[in-house]
């Protein structure tokens, strides 16, 4: 994902580090974000943590989102073999209509 701080960053102004990939200061340098093409130092990790925040809800609203899918596949599935293939999706085709 992304790379730490290059071993040959140098310290300058206090807690500024030189971005190797940028090729700039950037104040409070952690990692240099290959997915965000961008420093993540000080004045972007509330955009960087936000970012990590609601990527991980998105992904959990998509694993929530298709247990209900598959869930619900299944309970389609058990009804196509009691009540009969052809039967069931007639009826299905009728409803939705």
């Amino acid at each position: 994902g992304c790379a730490p701080a290059l071993p040959c960053a140098r310290e300058a102004r206090g807690v500024s580090l030189y971005c190797g990939v940028c090729k700039k200061l950037v104040p409070g340098l952690d990692h240099h974000c290959m997915w965000l093409n961008t420093c993540v130092g000080r004045r972007t990790y509330t955009y960087f943590y936000l970012l990590s925040l609601f990527g991980a809800a998105a992904g959990g609203l998509q694993t929530v989102s298709a247990i209900f899918v598959v869930a619900k596949t299944n309970v389609r599935e058990a009804a196509v073999d009691e009540l009969g293939g052809p039967l069931f999706f007639t009826l299905v085709g009728l409803v939705a209509a």
